[in-house]
């Protein structure tokens, strides 16, 4: 008799790159994507706009492709969890500026406390060493 394992529970506010999905990636990527392309179509080419916007969203694409590809080969290792925690806050602090912007989803795109929760204290403990 095989398990049947059972998808994981989804967790509307996100705290830790353990709870992080491929969704969460997407869905952010696609929201900033969509801000910025109205301005990019509203400057001509080779405009400073145009140029800054476009390079903004190759850097988001890369970014989100390294993402993805933490995912893919992420093999339940403390490593992922550190790789996902990583890229996912430089994704959110790419993000902030529209934190306040309509369809901005406040409590999932938002950088993570720690890799889980077992690992939130040293996280904390981490963050505080830095500090002093």
């Amino acid at each position: 008799m095989s398990a049947v394992t059972q998808p994981r529970p989804a967790v509307r506010e996100l705290r830790y790159a353990a709870d992080l999905t491929l969704a969460d990636v997407d869905a952010l990527e696609a929201f900033l994507t969509s801000q910025t392309d109205d301005v990019r179509r509203a400057h001509g080419f080779g405009n400073g706009v145009y140029c800054t916007v476009v390079s903004f969203q190759h850097a988001l694409f890369l970014l989100c492709l390294e993402l993805r590809d933490v995912f893919e080969c992420d093999d339940g290792s403390r490593s992922a969890l550190r790789a996902k925690f990583r890229l996912w806050n430089q994704l959110c602090g790419i993000a902030g500026p529209w934190a306040d912007t309509i369809g901005y989803d406040n409590a999932r795109w938002r950088r993570v406390d720690g890799y889980d929760a077992v690992g939130e204290t040293g996280s904390v403990r981490y963050r505080r060493k830095r500090l002093w």
